[in-house]
């Protein structure tokens, strides 16, 4: 119920790190990342920028230094920690 309250209206509960971070990216208005993405488990170009962004930013984390593990199940617990760190409230 707090996902559904929190999460842009309309937008798929993230079942995966990939899938999390390409939502807050594009709520975050797809803000370019300081660094060109290098993570070598992501091929995706918009995924790619979307974990670089978020890994930069410390909303989330890279498993390695040259992986980002897109596909990692994430707990809902995990996508709320996430979105606050990413969207404060006021």
């Amino acid at each position: 119920m707090i996902l559904h309250n929190i999460l842009p209206e309309g937008a798929e509960i993230p079942a995966n790190r990939g899938q999390l971070a390409l939502l807050v990216w594009n709520t975050a208005g797809r803000p370019e990342p300081v660094n060109t993405p290098a993570f070598a488990d992501v091929a995706d170009a918009d995924t790619a920028k979307a974990a670089q962004w978020c890994v930069e930013q410390g909303i989330m984390e890279a498993k390695t230094a040259e992986t980002f593990k897109l596909e990692g199940w994430t707990p809902k617990l995990k996508v709320i920690e996430v979105w606050n760190k990413a969207f404060p409230k006021q």
